[in-house]
C-alpha cells in the first residue's frame, strides 16, 4: 500500500468508528433545514452540494454521512435511506480514486448494507433497487436481477436495463431487452412520456442492428415501427398536420409526438407539424389558443428541428428565426418564443442580444438569468457574468442551484485572477 493510501486508511477508520456513534460536525442537522425527511429531491441537493460540487472533498462528503446517519436514528425514512447509501457509495468512488482499494471495499460493502436495509423496510424503493444493480456491478447475473427488479416498480430505468442486455450479446438477453422497451412503451403514458419510449425502443432495436447484425430481427423491428405509426395517427397527428385550425388544441400534441419520433420519422414530419403550427398562429394571431400554438412551434423548432442544423446552417436557421420574430410582432413574446429565437440564432452577438432580451422581458426567471449568466462566461466577461449568476441561484429551485453554483465559483476565480 503506498503512502497515500495508508494515510487514506488511518483516516476513514477512525471517521468509520465515529459514524455510527451520531458524531456530527458543528453544521450537522441544520444542512437539512428546509428538507422534509421524505422530500428526496430536496435531500438530493443536499447531496450534491457536499459530495458532488466541483470542490467537495472527502471531509465534507464524510461530515454529511455523519449527519444522515444521527438524521436516519430518528426518521429512518426511504428518502434519508437512499440518499445515506448514495453518499457512502460516493465515499467509496473517493477512496477509489485515491486508490486507497481496502477502504473503498468497506464504503462500497456500507453502501450495500444501507440499501439492502432500506429495501427491507419499503419493498417499492425502486432507485435503492437500481443502486444495488451498480453496486455489484462486478457481478453481471445478481446486477441484472437487481436491475430488472427496480424496472418493475419504474420503468424510466427500462431503457438502461434494456442497454445491459444487449451487451451481453446473448440471444436470450437480446430478446428480453427488446421484450423490455416495448413492455416499456406499452405502459407509458399517452404524450410527450410515450414517444421518448419509443425512441429509446427504436434505438435498442438499432443498437442491436449495428454490434450483433446476426441477431437483430427487422420483421419485429418493422413491425414495432409500424406500430409507433398507427399509434402517432390515433393521436390525431396526421389529422393536425392535414388542418391544424381544426383541432388546435392537439397541434401541441402533434408537434410533441412528430418531433419525439425522430428516429423513426425522421425530421420531415416534426417540420411539418412545426410549420401547421406557425400556420395555425398566422393564420388567427388573435385567438385564444395563438400562445400556446406559438409556444408548441418555438419548443419544436428548438429542440429537435434544429438539432442537426445547430452550427452552420443559414437555409434552415434563418427561415425559423424570421418565422419566429413574426410572433413576436404579434405580441406572443412568451419565454419559449425568446428562448428560441436565442438558441436558433447562433451568431454570438445576436445571441447576446437576444439572452438581454429574455432577461429585460423576464427578470425574475432564473433560467434566463443563467443563460444570458453563461453567455457572459463563455465570452470571458466575468463581472458580468457574476452579477447573472447570482440572480440565478437565488431565483432558481434548489435542485439546480448546485450546478449554477459551479459557474458562479470559476467565475469568480477567474474574476479575481483577471
Amino acid at each position: 500500500m503506498n503512502k497515500l493510501a495508508l494515510c487514506w486508511s488511518v483516516f476513514i477508520s477512525v471517521a468509520m468508528l465515529a459514524a455510527p456513534l451520531g458524531f456530527a460536525s458543528k453544521n450537522a442537522l441544520p444542512q437539512f433545514q428546509g428538507c422534509s425527511v421524505e422530500d428526496s429531491r430536496c435531500l438530493e441537493n443536499v447531496y450534491y452540494m457536499h459530495c458532488a460540487d466541483r470542490g467537495t472533498g472527502f471531509e465534507s462528503c464524510l461530515a454529511l454521512a455523519q449527519d444522515l446517519l444521527a438524521q436516519r436514528q430518528f426518521t429512518p425514512t426511504t428518502a434519508v435511506g437512499e440518499i445515506l447509501g448514495q453518499v457512502y457509495y460516493r465515499l467509496a468512488q473517493m477512496a477509489l480514486f485515491a486508490r486507497a482499494e481496502d477502504v473503498e471495499e468497506q464504503y462500497r460493502a456500507r453502501a450495500r448494507e444501507i440499501f439492502l436495509d432500506v429495501i427491507a423496510q419499503d419493498k417499492s424503493a425502486a432507485n435503492s433497487y437500481l443502486m444495488l444493480s451498480v453496486i455489484d456491478n462486478d457481478s453481471p447475473a445478481v446486477s441484472l436481477a437487481w436491475k430488472r427488479k427496480a424496472v418493475e416498480l419504474d420503468q424510466k430505468w427500462a431503457n438502461s436495463l434494456a442497454t445491459n442486455l444487449v451487451r451481453t450479446g446473448t440471444a436470450d438477453g437480446i430478446a428480453e431487452a427488446i421484450e423490455v422497451v416495448q413492455t416499456a412503451y406499452s405502459k407509458a403514458a399517452p404524450g410527450k412520456e410515450k414517444w421518448r419510449s419509443a425512441s429509446y425502443a427504436y434505438a435498442t432495436f438499432e443498437s442491436i442492428k449495428f454490434q450483433y447484425p446476426n441477431l437483430y430481427d427487422s420483421r419485429a423491428a418493422d413491425k414495432f415501427v409500424a406500430r409507433v405509426r398507427r399509434d402517432s395517427k390515433w393521436n390525431l397527428v396526421s389529422r393536425i398536420l392535414e388542418d391544424p385550425t381544426s383541432a388546435p388544441r392537439f397541434v401541441s400534441d402533434a408537434l410533441e409526438t412528430a418531433c419525439s419520433l425522430t428516429d423513426v420519422f425522421g425530421n420531415e414530419l416534426c417540420l411539418r407539424a412545426g410549420e401547421s403550427a406557425v400556420q395555425a398562429v398566422l393564420d388567427a394571431p388573435d385567438s385564444a389558443y395563438a400562445q400556446t400554438l406559438a409556444d408548441a412551434a418555438a419548443t419544436g423548432m428548438q429542440a429537435h428541428g434544429g438539432g442537426h442544423c445547430m452550427v452552420d446552417c443559414p437555409d434552415y436557421n434563418t427561415p425559423r428565426v424570421k418565422q419566429l420574430e413574426r410572433f413576436v410582432k404579434f405580441g406572443l413574446d412568451s419565454l419559449s418564443v425568446l428562448e428560441a429565437i436565442a438558441t436558433i440564432s447562433r451568431d454570438p452577438d445576436q445571441w447576446l442580444e437576444a439572452r438581454r432580451e429574455i432577461v429585460a422581458r423576464f427578470p425574475d426567471n432564473g433560467e434566463a438569468r443563467f443563460q444570458l449568466g453563461k453567455v457572459y462566461y463563455d465570452q470571458k466577461r466575468w463581472a458580468e457574468a457574476v452579477v447573472q449568476l447570482e440572480f440565478a441561484i437565488e431565483l432558481s429551485p434548489p435542485e439546480d442551484q448546485y450546478f449554477i453554483a459551479n459557474y458562479l465559483r470559476q467565475a469568480n476565480i477567474e474574476l479575481e485572477l483577471n
